[in-house]
């Protein structure tokens, strides 16, 4: 079946190529005598088969006499030049005149329920369906709405969304977010990032790091729950579609510049679009920037950018465009570090938790080997400063084709080539923080003297109750991961529209090579202080009577030995049709029904890993096994939803989705599987790819609008089952049990003018989110009920604005509520907030210069306390959680022409 339906694809894409290959601008003759403006835009629209929709005005009664022999769009922009109206030709048929008015970049002035009139690209086939008609939960965001809040991250701005539970502490990427209860810590899981309306990865594995925020994107449409299961892959409980700027969209040329002001951070950012005299129009931008980051390491971790160009040729009945990108950029990522005070966390002597790191220039060069005869060479050396490398080159093709004025057809194809590497310097459980006297204590005796030295000045320390104020060691333990994969995803639809009634007919192809998996490399045990920008040390050991030496560390390295060392490679393919009907029932009533079908093919290939004896040092070293096992699978899985609005007045609507999705098994989890196991020359035939798993939920809520007023509730349950849960127990000990999770909850996002100059808007989210079916032979079965690990039952956002002449100003304040960092619910992560303001001052409409603040109370907040912490040492006194970034002070110069 599968094969059949993509033939049947191949032939539809290659008839997509075909029409766009033979698609001319048609010219016609127009010849208006003094007539009315209004009845030359009637005559017009009847000329080119389009509905023509426009309100009556007393301008459109001018006669005038016009002739020329041209395209829809030229006859249309030279009728309307100098007039106060301006005209969209939407692939659905019609022809919107309206009056121009001028695009307000300032959120406050803005009437409330403007943003509810967005029509909506993502998830309907009714080109004219708007937010306040939608049956999901929507928001979205245009290029506009951060303005005065800096350059945000991709996580940064999805703080804004509500549901959502963003950890944004890793840095510009690797973040994590949680979509309506699932647990912390999962990068972007069950949630599609989709650029163009493309996915940007199949699995959703690192898609982070191949988007970026840039002034290319011009809107984000994010869909939570509802059809995202339909017109996404694998993203069963959100779909964000970052949406590219168009030429004809973009009206102003920009270039900007922001600078840190009190850590190094420099960035430049551009966009640029010609008005070519041709029928191919292009637009172009990226950004480079130049950082060490908030949280200083020593070196600059982030530095590089992106580059993106966007042409489009449109007339009367198609649109084509394509997208080029090319990205490359390396970035730091922030591992947790010492923490101490339970219930009012706080850093430790020598390791601020606002701006202290556990990175450093003494891992520039740091040394792994090999097993004899395991390798081509016997050791190698990493680069800490080489930390998150990023590389990207995708290259889209996206075609529309009006065959008649009830049919659309759409194509969208993309090829990527991409590649991340990561090296990072992780923790394992909190007894390998170290009291420095004791530990150098446990290593001698009375025949044996042990001795801590600095490993980069040969320094013997003494005084080790105060080793930089705090008199601890610590274990760190390097980790090192590899993607290389070739992606190319491709979608093909065909949209019916008949009175009341849009049909989308669709089916989607992806195919991805993976060069090598992102699986985890652990390069050994390392001994450092527990500082900012630590130092590396050895242990000597002295015999007292002979005065022998011997090294219990080499360059600081105990061994070479991590929890796993994985490698492998895969590949799959995926084949979906689906199908959307949007349907009015009534005036007042809409239903939205939708399914999918989804076939995944899966091969993999790796290797298992093994302990080996180092010869130079006492210590082990983890590495590949030399066995190799391959797997291949296939699997098949069916999606729908239901949805409705219902609209009680023009201000008023209800809605309601239920839905049943999935989630496909991830192309890593067999090499996971095997690697993490305890498997060397032999694994058992039922361990292969982990399971689908799939998400039920129901939502129901309400959208108010006036002039002054928006507000969107949105009540909704969430359940996810079958979920794989990893336990991380110590260094060598990694457990894995298949759970559910349960969450009920409310979302509530609403915005309000107060006054000419005064706005305020907000979002929040109260949810009881937990775990349930723990099987009872594990057990944490007694662990039912306890909430989900590293997610807040309470959100809330608010931001006040106030607007005076070139002046604009903001004070936005965010609440965390308590979560737990671990199953048991005995690690209490504390609440707080963080207070932001800035200021925006316009010299003049194309100069703006902007001050903003972040966090600027500095409070120490923890995203995740320790995932891999064992039972034994949950009391210890210092412990390991990742704090979110401390106060940053950001200056930015934008000049517009």
């Amino acid at each position: 079946m599968a094969n059949t339906c993509l033939y049947v694809l191949a032939i539809l894409w290659f008839c997509s190529f075909y029409a766009y290959a033979n698609t001319t601008v048609n010219k016609r003759h127009y010849q208006f005598i003094d007539m009315s403006l209004a009845n030359i835009l009637i005559d017009v629209a009847k000329t080119n088969n389009r509905q023509l929709i426009m309100q009556s005005h007393k301008q459109l009664n001018a006669k005038i006499t016009f002739k020329c022999h041209c395209t829809l769009e030229q006859v249309l922009t030279q009728l309307l030049t100098n007039s106060q109206f301006t005209f969209e030709l939407p692939l659905s048929g019609s022809l919107l005149i309206f009056e121009q008015k001028k695009k307000n970049t300032n959120p406050v002035t803005r009437e409330a329920h403007e943003n509810y009139e967005h029509i909506l690209v993502t998830g309907y086939a009714n080109p004219n369906r708007s937010i306040l008609r939608s049956s999901s939960a929507v928001t979205v965001f245009d290029r506009f709405d951060f303005t005065n809040e800096g350059k945000p991250t991709t996580a940064q701005m999805l703080k804004h969304v509500p549901g959502f539970w963003v950890e944004d502490s890793g840095g510009e990427v690797n973040n994590n977010v949680s979509p309506r209860g699932l647990r912390g810590g999962e990068g972007y899981r069950f949630i599609s990032l989709m650029e163009d309306g493309l996915p940007v990865t199949y699995d959703g594995i690192w898609a982070d790091f191949f988007i970026r925020q840039d002034l290319m994107i011009d809107k984000v449409e994010t869909i939570r729950g509802g059809n995202s299961g339909i017109i996404s892959v694998n993203g069963p409980a959100a779909a964000i579609n970052f949406i590219s700027m168009l030429p004809s969209t973009h009206n102003e040329n920009r270039l900007s510049y922001s600078l840190g002001l009190n850590y190094h951070y420099n960035r430049l950012d551009f966009s640029y679009s010609p008005k070519l005299d041709t029928d191919w129009q292009y637009v172009v931008g990226g950004f480079y920037r130049h950082s060490s980051g908030l949280k200083d390491p020593g070196y600059t971790g982030d530095h590089g950018g992106q580059l993106k160009v966007v042409a489009e040729k449109k007339d009367a009945i198609s649109q084509a465009k394509v997208v080029l990108k090319y990205l490359n950029d390396t970035t730091i990522f922030y591992s947790p570090v010492v923490m101490q005070g339970r219930n009012n966390p706080k850093g430790v002597s020598g390791l601020p938790a606002s701006t202290g790191t556990l990175l450093s220039e003494e891992f520039g060069n740091f040394l792994y080997r090999y097993p004899k005869g395991a390798h081509h060479s016997t050791t190698k050396t990493f680069d800490i400063r080489d930390g998150q490398q990023t590389n990207l080159i995708s290259a889209g093709f996206f075609y529309d084709l009006h065959i008649t004025p009830s049919w659309l057809l759409t194509l969208k194809t993309r090829y990527s080539d991409m590649s991340n590497s990561m090296l990072a310097l992780l923790n394992l459980g909190d007894n390998s923080i170290l009291n420095a006297k004791d530990y150098l204590n446990s290593l001698s005796s009375s025949t044996m003297k042990a001795e801590l030295i600095a490993s980069s000045s040969g320094e013997a320390i003494q005084d080790l109750e105060n080793i930089n104020g705090n008199g601890l060691l610590m274990l760190t333990y390097p980790l090192y991961s590899q993607y290389r994969q070739q992606l190319w995803v491709n979608k093909l639809e065909l949209d019916w529209q008949y009175q009341d009634l849009s049909v989308n007919f669709g089916g989607s192809y992806v195919q991805g090579q993976y060069d090598e998996l992102p699986l985890d490399k652990w390069l050994g045990t390392f001994l450092i202080d527990v500082a900012h920008q630590p130092r590396r040390f050895d242990i000597k050991l002295t015999d007292i009577a002979s005065g022998t030496q011997q090294w219990l560390t080499e360059q600081s390295a105990l061994d070479y030995q991590g929890p796993a060392y994985l490698s492998g490679e895969g590949s799959f393919k995926s084949m979906s049709l689906y199908s959307t009907v949007n349907v009015a029932l009534s005036e007042q009533l809409l239903l939205d029904l939708g399914i999918r079908q989804e076939w995944l093919s899966l091969q993999s290939s790796s290797q298992t890993d093994a302990i080996y004896q180092n010869e130079h040092y006492q210590g082990a070293i983890n590495y590949l096994s030399g066995y190799t096992f391959t797997e291949e699978k296939n699997f098949d899985e069916l999606a729908w939803s239901i949805g409705f609005n219902w609209k009680v007045n023009d201000d008023l609507t209800l809605y309601g989705h239920f839905a049943n999705a999935f989630e496909m098994p991830r192309l890593s989890s067999y090499a996971n599987a095997i690697g993490w196991g305890d498997y060397t020359d032999s694994v058992p035939q039922e361990v292969s790819f982990e399971q689908s798993v799939r998400l039920k939920f129901h939502e129901l809520g309400l959208r108010y609008a006036t002039e002054n007023f928006a507000v969107t509730a949105t009540l909704f349950e969430t359940r996810f089952d079958p979920l794989l849960f990893s336990v991380y127990q110590g260094q060598n000990s990694h457990t894995s049990i298949l759970i559910d999770t349960k969450t009920k909850g409310l979302e509530l996002e609403f915005n309000a003018n107060l006054g000419t100059n005064v706005t305020i808007e907000g979002h929040g989210v109260w949810q009881n989110a937990h775990f349930t079916g723990i099987p009872n032979s594990y057990t944490e079965s007694r662990l039912n009920g306890n909430q989900l690990t590293r997610t807040p039952e309470k959100q809330l956002s608010l931001k006040l604005q106030y607007d005076w002449q070139e002046l604009s100003s903001f004070a936005s304040v965010h609440y965390v509520g308590t979560r737990y960092s671990d199953i048991e619910n005995s690690f209490l992560l504390p609440s707080y907030s963080t207070l932001n303001l800035g200021i925006t001052w316009s010299f003049s409409p194309e100069i703006t210069f902007q001050l903003v603040a972040k966090n600027i109370n500095n409070t120490v907040g923890l995203t995740e306390g320790n995932p891999r912490n064992n039972n034994e040492s949950k009391e210890s006194s210092y412990y390991f959680a990742r704090p979110i970034l401390g106060r940053s002070v950001k200056a930015h110069f934008e000049f517009i022409f």
